[in-house]
């Protein structure tokens, strides 16, 4: 594994520690996001259940080669999720319905953990080709 394949180890430590505090312990954020009501708490578990599993996934492709299809396609689903999140955080913050520190720092975390995906997809690229290479050379003979 490369060091930059590290991203989802990342990933999955982040997000997944994320999730199970708002699974089981939504209130211990309440200072960053305030949850008013019963419906903010049940959205914030949500949340936290939609975090967990592709934390799963990603710690599974941690140890993965980086010329695997299923790796590759989940950095890119992955990259797509910090892209719109970041958004959200964004207009969050601009909308007043975050306070602008915690939405400022999320927002940041999620266009770090995108700009390193991306990293290591681009300098894995050059694994791919030249594993596709090998493989037509073998397939040809």
């Amino acid at each position: 594994m490369s060091p930059l394949g590290q991203v989802f180890t990342l990933h999955a430590l982040i997000h997944g520690g994320l999730g199970v505090v708002l699974i089981f312990a939504p209130q211990l954020l309440n200072e960053y996001i305030p949850l008013a009501d019963a419906t903010a708490t049940l959205l914030a578990r949500g949340y936290g259940v939609a975090l967990v599993g592709p934390s799963v996934g990603s710690l599974m492709c941690a140890a993965l080669p980086d010329t695997l299809p299923c790796k590759r396609a989940t950095g890119v689903g992955l990259m797509v999720y910090h892209t719109l999140i970041a958004y959200l955080f964004f207009q969050a913050r601009k909308d007043g319905s975050i306070p602008y520190t915690p939405g400022t720092l999320a927002m940041i975390l999620h266009l770090v953990l995108l700009f390193m995906f991306y990293i290591w997809y681009k300098v894995s690229e050059s694994q791919v080709k030249a594993f596709v290479k090998k493989q037509k050379g073998k397939n040809a003979h």
